[in-house]
């Protein structure tokens, strides 16, 4: 057991570095990069991402460690990391309702282009972000110390709530990056490169979009879910 711990934290300790560094990585290369990829409103919320995902590294992982040298310690007063653990929590939702912008964002690019060029902003996207982010915090209040409703049933609701909008618009990027696909190998031989170029760029962002959300649905939800059964 002892041994198990000691790992456990070296990984973490591991993670917490590599989280840090990465996501910097990610910001730092926005804010570097030419206007005209600044300009994009897709890689504009990859980084707001990365700044949600980099409070979560620095917050999550340091609370893990602390735990467990807690009970290295045989100490069971986990009060001392509890302020951790709800930033965590906090900015776990903050990371799911920024991933789910990014996906009506995409959403929007794939169905609607002209809405998408004329009338989609970063203020409005940041204003949907704005108006989904007190969901989880206000959840994350009334379940501290089991308030209102137990954490168990806020997990649940956080998890049938926002699993079902995640479902329905990566369903249909699946759908349109599927026929993108066969556009390509269609057009490949008689189609001007340009119009190719495009169609790679689209698919590119859709796909990576929809790998965000996949790597989501298989490490937090579950965690999310299992733990508040």
């Amino acid at each position: 057991m002892y041994i198990q711990l000691v790992l456990l934290c070296a990984v973490n300790v591991v993670f917490t570095c590599t989280g840090i560094f990465f996501n910097l990585l990610v910001i730092v290369s926005f804010w570097r990069s030419s206007a005209y990829l600044r300009s994009k409103l897709y890689y504009f919320m990859i980084m707001v991402l990365s700044f949600f995902d980099f409070l979560l590294v620095i917050t999550n992982h340091p609370f893990l460690v602390t735990r467990m040298v807690l009970w290295l310690k045989e100490n069971n007063d986990v009060a001392k990391v509890q302020i951790y653990e709800n930033f965590s929590i906090a900015f776990v939702g903050f990371s799911v309702m920024t991933l789910l912008v990014m996906s009506i964002e995409r959403y929007i690019g794939a169905y609607y282009p002209f809405f998408h060029r004329t009338s989609l902003t970063r203020r409005r996207l940041l204003t949907l972000l704005a108006v989904l982010i007190p969901a989880p915090t206000i959840l994350l209040i009334i379940s501290a110390n089991d308030l209102v409703i137990s954490s168990a049933v806020v997990g649940i609701m956080f998890f049938f709530t926002t699993v079902p909008p995640f479902v329905f618009f990566n369903y249909k990027l699946f759908l349109i990056s599927r026929k993108a696909r066969r556009d390509i190998a269609r057009r490949r031989n008689n189609t001007p490169s340009p119009e190719i170029s495009t169609l790679h760029v689209n698919l590119k962002n859709i796909s990576t979009c929809l790998l965000s959300v996949a790597c989501l649905l298989l490490t937090y939800f579950p965690a999310d879910f299992f733990l508040c059964i």
